[in-house]
């Protein structure tokens, strides 16, 4: 069971998967903890705000790649100690005691928010002056505990593992590849920018559940949620969507943006009991250079972006910096962010750093939460011309 996480990331990874909150797509972003949409001033910016193109360096290719993963509320731990108890009490008398400790992980598994889940992208764009073509390939998996504690059933003389065949667990994922067309427009030469991605989108949702203590397979098997999810609940849709972007400095050193994503809101086909819908995402970020070297810049979604394969509600604050030295061939950054819609979660902390030359840039960064549940890491290489 400790190795799930890793096998879904491995999974994420050869998927190119995709999420409905905001991923911090690149390495500069996740190094400043997602604070970008005023920021975006490079290739990154078809994903972050496509206004900042205008902006970014005429011409280039950018690749990048991320992978992140999280354990909330140490949810594989949990899952492994109950098929554990299952396994030690089948084909004897459960006491008491069993019983017991059997409510207890599973009133822990049942709070909201419990989870192992998994994102990564792998992506490549191309700018030519005012036009730009992307394959971004982003997403997230996710495998949650179902747990209806008003109807746990324990019979300690039915020679059977405990509790008997109500714990699930669900996995479910979405894959898609969107093929993108930018276009920017300078609406006041050097003060006011648009951007619009015109996007077609093939994407594949996966589903499957399993009991977590079942008395005719004793042991959960993550290849068979694995392989259920890939074969006969695999669903396969083609849409097109629409994101749209505006740029401008309204002061001295001082950048606002403002991002629509998915303004279209397509709905996506899945075996699952709830349809995958990306729903419009929108988001507004400002940006300040204190000094030419040295800059700071905050995100908050105006939006609820719900992350329907995780069954969550997301409105994100993000806060980050970046800082240049040696004539600003070294980039240091840093920032945090948080889903301020539910209370209690923890802050997400990131770093990064970056080498820029005349015409390759190469960042990496990284971002974990106070308890490590949460880990994350991305590279992006940048070729200007």
């Amino acid at each position: 069971m400790k190795k799930i996480l890793f096998i879904w990331l491995s999974l994420l990874v050869s998927a190119d998967l995709f999420a409905q909150a905001f991923d911090h797509f690149g390495a500069r972003a996740l190094g400043m903890g997602g604070a970008y949409v005023a920021m975006a001033d490079d290739l990154s910016a078809v994903y972050w705000n496509p206004a900042g193109l205008g902006i970014a360096p005429p011409r280039g290719v950018m690749v990048s790649v991320s992978a992140a993963g999280s354990d909330r509320k140490d949810t594989i731990n949990n899952v492994e100690s109950l098929v554990d108890m299952n396994l030690a009490a089948s084909g004897r008398i459960i006491t008491p005691g069993d019983i017991s400790k059997a409510i207890d992980l599973l009133e822990t598994l049942a709070e909201k928010g419990n989870g192992v889940t998994g994102e990564a992208n792998a992506n490549f764009i191309f700018k030519y002056d005012d036009f730009g073509f992307s394959v971004l390939t982003l997403g997230n998996a996710a495998a949650i505990p179902i747990i209806n504690l008003d109807i746990l059933n324990f019979d300690p003389y039915s020679g059977q593992p405990l509790p008997t065949d109500l714990p699930k667990l669900n996995f479910s994922g979405v894959i898609a590849r969107e093929f993108i067309g930018s276009y920017t427009h300078s609406i006041i030469e050097n003060t006011l920018w648009a951007g619009v991605n015109a996007k077609y989108i093939q994407a594949d949702t996966y589903y499957s559940s399993r009991l977590i203590v079942d008395p005719n397979n004793k042991k959960l098997r993550l290849r068979d949620l694995v392989n259920e999810a890939k074969g006969p609940n695999k669903r396969s849709t083609s849409k097109f969507g629409l994101d749209l972007g505006i740029m401008g400095i309204v002061a001295e050193n001082l950048r606002i943006g403002v991002v629509a994503r998915d303004v279209t809101g397509p709905t996506l086909e899945s075996a699952g009991l709830v349809k995958v819908k990306m729903n419009p995402q929108y988001r507004m970020g400002v940006s300040y250079a204190i000094l030419p070297a040295l800059m700071v810049a905050a995100d908050y979604d105006l939006s609820k972006n719900d992350e329907g394969i995780f069954g969550e509600a997301v409105r994100e604050f993000a806060f980050g910096g970046e800082g240049r030295l040696f004539r600003r061939h070294l980039a240091i950054r840093g920032g945090m962010c948080r889903n301020v819609h539910i209370e209690g979660t923890r802050w997400q902390f990131a770093a990064g750093i970056g080498f820029d030359s005349t015409h390759v840039a190469v960042d990496v960064g990284g971002t974990t939460d106070a308890k490590s549940n949460r880990i994350g890491a991305a590279i992006t290489g940048t070729v200007r011309f």
